[in-house]
Parts: structure tokens; sequence; C-alpha cells
């Protein structure tokens, strides 16, 4: 296992599961806001400007180290960044959705049991919002998630 394989783990799990969390968001918040739903997802680091449409989900490694568990195992920490880019009309409408989306993204990760071989106790704990942009599409609001993946490597 690598890197390069716990990124498309993720990719896969959030394009399997993602909507149905964002759905479940807007029920819970007992809105009838409907959540767009991703357009692309992305692999590695992408420039901003250079994206097409929205929603788009960036997927990255950020850094990796070892790390022993508690029964002295060795395991390998991924730290992966998924990063949200939104567009909309409307300020309050696009801030909506990009707490929907940090909070989803969130609760698929942590709470996914099928990960694939050696990856485990995913950690999706932080978010952190940007400012909002006015671009040609509109105004764009962005959400990185930090999740950390645990991979046995002896």
């Amino acid at each position: 296992m690598n890197a390069e394989y716990a990124v498309d783990s993720v990719i896969g799990i959030l394009t399997n599961k993602l909507n149905a969390a964002l759905i479940t968001l807007q029920y819970e918040a007992g809105s009838s806001l409907v959540t767009p739903t991703p357009e692309e997802y992305k692999f590695g680091d992408r420039d901003p400007s250079n994206l097409t449409v929205f929603p788009t989900i960036i997927v990255k490694a950020n850094r990796s180290f070892k790390k022993d568990d508690q029964y002295e195992f060795q395991e390998r920490v991924i730290a992966i960044e998924v990063i949200t880019w939104i567009v909309n009309e409307d300020e309050e409408t696009l801030h909506r959705f990009v707490l929907r989306y940090g909070d989803a993204i969130q609760r698929v990760l942590r709470k996914e049991s099928n990960w694939p071989a050696n990856l485990h106790s995913p950690k999706a704990e932080n978010a952190q919002y940007s400012d909002i942009y006015l671009t040609s599409f509109g105004l764009a609001q962005g959400v990185l998630n930090q999740v950390e993946i645990r991979q046995i490597i002896s």
C-alpha cells in the first residue's frame, strides 16, 4: 500500500457515499435548499482558478509518517486533504453548502468501516473554511477537510 492508494480509496469512498450524506444533512437541518452534488473529483493539488465545474472535490496527500500503535505494531499515518470548492450567486446559500460539504465529508470518512486492505482508523476532525472570492463563475468558497488514515506496515 502507498499514499497514492490511500488517496484513491478516499475518492472511491466519497464518490459512493457523499451524495447520501449531503441529503441526510439537508433533512437534519430541516431545509428545502437542495445541496448540489459534486460535479468532479480531482486527484492531487489544483490551482482553484483553473477549475471549470463546481462543486469540485480535490483529494491530495499532504504528508506521511511512521508511528507505533498501542500494541507496538508499526503503522504509517497518511495525512490527506480534501478540498471542496463551490460556486453560487448568493453568499448565504454558498456558505450553507460549504458547511454541509465540510460536515458530510467528515461524517462519511469517520464512519467508513469498509476501508481497503491495511487501511484503518480514519481521523477526520478538522475543517477550515475559506473567505468568499468573486470569480467569473460567481461567488466561490472552499472548505478544507484534514484526514489521517492509518496503514499497517509491520
